[in-house]
């Protein structure tokens, strides 16, 4: 006579251990939710269909604060006309961390940057017509309109000398 464990057996002790899994893991879940802080301070609204989150300004964790410490300051002391400026747009950086300051100009049809280099030193002026929208590994993006009022990307190769 022979024993052995025939296939719908063991098609049920399958089905029944991945339901025992499936509980415990609910359990577990279910458990480290209950662990989380519920004492959230803020409030959550609904007007003219835009829902509103208002958070506390104490935060509910102590422990995650961010805390920054000034690593470069430019056009701050320096008495150079490279480094000085009186009205700034936008800085941006790009993946070489050269730093491009958008200085206001008067020039309607383009847009003037400062150039410095990743330690703060002025490289050149940059001149660009079109919008700047960002640098990645020696290439600027560029956003344009034609004539019409269509837009469309220009992607221009930088030479620095």
């Amino acid at each position: 006579m022979r024993f052995g464990i025939n296939s719908n057996f063991k098609k049920g002790n399958k089905m029944i251990r991945t339901k025992i899994c499936m509980i415990i893991l609910m359990l577990f879940l279910a458990a480290s939710c209950s662990q989380q802080d519920s004492n959230w301070k803020g409030s959550i609204k609904t007007e003219d269909g835009v829902t509103i989150v208002e958070n506390p300004i104490e935060p509910m964790y102590s422990g995650d604060e961010l805390e920054l410490e000034e690593d470069l300051v430019i056009g701050k002391a320096e008495n150079e006309d490279d480094y000085l400026f009186q009205t700034i747009s936008a800085v941006r950086a790009d993946d070489e961390g050269r730093i491009f300051v958008n200085r206001y100009e008067t020039d309607p049809e383009s847009r003037h940057y400062d150039v410095f280099d990743p330690e703060g030193k002025y490289i050149s002026k940059l001149v660009v017509k079109d919008h700047l929208t960002f640098w990645k590994s020696g290439k600027l993006y560029s956003m344009a309109e034609d004539p019409n009022g269509y837009q469309y990307i220009i992607r221009y190769k930088v030479n620095w000398n």
